[in-house]
């Protein structure tokens, strides 16, 4: 199979770049200008961790600026609930209406999707023990961690 090359337009610079897909990087590329400047920090941290684990290429700087934006609003909503729990105990995860009726805010369902994306981004790199194996890596030591428990286990019965 031929590799194919893509030409992108950069959007901070409107430069055309020529990205050879199948390439892993090994300098940390500039973040998306539409992240805020904690996603952006978030994109350079992740990138540098996965340039390190040789999982970074070109084609997955999209995934990875989702997970940094996901990182980002988590904060957000983590804060937010703190926040409001200072104020009353509890008020960060339950609201109650007018009408006496209740349920989880709105800081809470922000959290709780945003690291449901968290978590399918991390699979996508394979930073997860499931995707580490699935991908055929072990640079992680996770799996081997694993089994080696499992190994002083079956010894001990």
């Amino acid at each position: 199979m031929k590799k194919t090359n893509m030409e992108v337009v950069s959007k901070n610079t409107g430069r055309v770049m020529t990205l050879e897909p199948s390439e892993y990087l090994e300098k940390i590329p500039e973040a998306p200008g539409y992240l805020t400047p904690r996603a952006k920090k978030y994109f350079s941290r992740n990138a540098e961790i996965l340039i390190k684990a040789k999982r970074l290429k070109n084609l997955h700087l999209e995934a990875l600026a989702i997970l940094a934006d996901n990182l980002e609003q988590k904060h957000w909503a983590i804060t937010a609930i703190i926040k409001k729990n200072r104020k009353k105990a509890g008020s960060g995860y339950m609201q109650k209406y007018s009408t006496g009726a209740t349920n989880i805010t709105t800081e809470l369902v922000v959290r709780r999707d945003a690291e449901k994306r968290i978590m399918e981004c991390l699979s996508l790199f394979g930073m997860d023990p499931k995707s580490d194996k699935a991908l055929g890596s072990n640079d992680t030591g996770q799996l081997s961690l694993f089994e080696e428990l499992q190994k002083q286990m079956s010894k001990t019965n």
